[in-house]
């Protein structure tokens, strides 16, 4: 009766293809960075750019440059919202599932008053004039303005 060597799995060798390559230091440090921490860095590199974009609009006066930079951060920013939406989402969720639901608290009832007192107002004309809407340029320079600090003594820096 022959006998069968049994090879055990770790001796065998499986080849240069077959390994695990190593992950680089920068994925590793990366990937133990919490996922909110993750988008909190984002966020701050998007607000960076959008820095650069009017220090490059201030200095130069070259619009294109600074409208491609700012439409970049845009498109960023509402990745990031969206992201770091589903992330809240999903969070809840999770937090939802672990603990026990809250005792239910009475409802409260409201009550009106039976006296009811009218006065005259008188007619005010609330509408409010025609203007046209900024344009997405125009908007995109008011946001990334409006992040910025307002000087307090030269005003001249706002130019």
């Amino acid at each position: 009766m022959l006998m069968k060597r049994e090879h055990p799995a770790d001796t065998l060798h499986a080849g240069p293809s077959k390994r695990a390559k190593p992950e680089p230091a920068s994925a590793l440090m990366w990937s133990s960075i919490p996922p909110l921490a993750k988008l909190t860095l984002a966020f701050s590199t998007v607000l960076s750019h959008q820095a650069k974009a009017l220090d490059v609009l201030q200095a130069t006066r070259e619009w294109d440059v600074a409208r491609n930079l700012l439409l970049k951060t845009e498109v960023t920013r509402k990745y990031i919202a969206k992201e770091r939406q589903r992330y809240i989402v999903a969070m809840n969720a999770l937090r939802g599932a672990l603990e026990p639901p809250a005792p239910k608290r009475a409802r409260k009832s409201v009550r009106f008053s039976p006296v009811v007192t009218v006065c005259v107002a008188p007619d005010v004309d609330r509408s409010s004039p025609v203007t046209e809407p900024p344009s997405m340029d125009e908007l995109l320079v008011i946001k990334a303005v409006g992040l910025r600090g307002i000087p307090r003594q030269n005003f001249s820096e706002l130019w």
